[in-house]
């Protein structure tokens, strides 16, 4: 077996290109604390909004929970998840966020988001991730052994705002003192599970690494050099040092330079394979950035990108994976621009349509697959049972029978 040898210039080369922007910067400040004559030129706007990053003691939420994910065990796609849902949470510590456009936003599969948002849970303080009051406290009260049996009952009933009005207690089943008890063990439980924490300026978390514009009719590509600080080597104290220095001396310094030089490259193109691969995405996906409608993206894999760049589709895999681009004022994952073809229609559009049909169907006579399967064919769409079974899945949509209205 021939085993392709990487010499270490482009390892660093291909480790530069499959970093997103954020962890990027985060890898360039190492590489300045590493080299004495290596010096970060930030753009004028980048420090603002990206402070936070500076200072890794800080007690913040969202730095005490990323790296309590740094730390953890899960695989490395798991913490990328974790990390991406982290950055959705709002002040309190909540996130407010449906599970389906969750995952539309990181272009991760539904299931897997409702799993990664169960392990935030997990993570203290409790009740960070919940998706509103209620959840927050039950998730407090399952927690507590010797929890009021009623008043985790009135949570998981979520009878909360029938609780909060006496004139409505009539409606339930237990006693007034009862009741009354229960409402002072909720009262124990925190509302603000981020109320520990220094409160962090609601910035973009998400650095995107491509920007689609649009400016008199058309649109521009900007790459992510406009928010990462530039690299900058300290030639003057270079030359200094080393007149006065001996020979091991010398050989230290010149391999500094030689760092410096293999970084900065590296670096470089990064942006300039981004920047091809952006202005190739934003031709073929042009309806869908006017729109930013998921059902006007075109079908789209990484071997047509590689054949029309002239780049091996690993390459184009790396630029991609785990990256996000910004557009309209929305940062959006980049592999959102990969879609499968199934029968020559684009996955995307077979999902609306899909979603469309469910939601004007009839709730009491509800689709079933194989009828599903004839409307697609009637617009010459041919795909099997089990196809339309497993797109229901990924969408969250329930079988006929369960659809059904009682």
């Amino acid at each position: 077996m021939t085993r392709l040898f990487l010499s270490p210039k482009l390892k660093q080369s291909l480790a530069i290109l499959s970093y997103n922007a954020r962890d990027l910067l985060k890898k360039m400040k190492k590489y300045e604390e590493a080299n004495p004559f290596l010096n970060l030129k930030y753009p004028q706007q980048e420090m603002q909004d990206l402070s936070w990053l500076e200072a890794e003691s800080q007690e913040s939420l969202i730095a005490y929970l990323e790296q309590e994910v740094a730390v953890s065990k899960y695989s490395v796609k798991e913490k990328k998840l974790l990390t991406f849902l982290i950055y959705q949470l709002d002040e309190q510590g909540y996130l407010r966020i449906s599970d389906q456009e969750l995952s539309q936003k990181s272009g991760f599969t539904l299931a897997q988001v409702r799993q990664a948002r169960k392990d935030l849970q997990k993570i203290a303080p409790v009740g960070v991730g919940a998706f509103n009051l209620t959840e927050c406290l039950l998730l407090q009260a399952q927690a507590k052994e010797d929890f009021n049996p009623i008043a985790r009952e009135i949570l998981t009933d979520n009878l909360l705002e029938i609780v909060a009005d006496p004139n409505k207690w009539q409606q339930l089943k237990w006693s007034k003192s009862e009741i009354e008890n229960a409402l002072v063990a909720i009262r124990k439980l925190n509302p603000n599970p981020a109320s520990d924490y220094s409160p962090v300026p609601a910035v973009n978390y998400l650095i995107p690494d491509l920007i689609f514009k649009f400016e008199d009719g058309q649109m521009r590509v900007l790459t992510s050099k406009y928010f990462l600080p530039e690299v900058v080597f300290d030639e003057p104290v270079y030359q200094e040092l080393k007149q006065k220095s001996n020979r091991a001396e010398q050989k230290f310094l010149t391999q500094q330079k030689k760092n410096y030089r293999e970084i900065n490259a590296a670096v470089g193109q990064r942006s300039e394979t981004l920047l091809r691969i952006g202005k190739y995405l934003g031709q073929k996906q042009l309806a869908f950035l006017k729109t930013l409608k998921k059902n006007d993206l075109q079908a789209l894999g990484l071997k047509e990108i590689a054949e029309q760049l002239d780049l091996a589709p690993s390459t184009i895999s790396r630029a991609l994976k785990y990256k996000y681009f910004e557009c309209q004022g929305q940062v959006l994952p980049l592999n959102l621009f990969l879609v499968k073809k199934v029968a020559d229609q684009s996955q995307e559009k077979i999902k609306a349509l899909l979603v469309n049909w469910v939601d004007q169907e009839d709730k009491i006579a509800p689709y079933s697959d194989e009828e599903l399967v004839q409307l697609f064919a009637d617009k010459d769409i041919k795909l099997s049972r089990r196809v339309i079974a497993k797109y229901r899945k990924q969408l969250g949509i329930a079988n006929s029978y369960q659809r059904k209205s009682k």
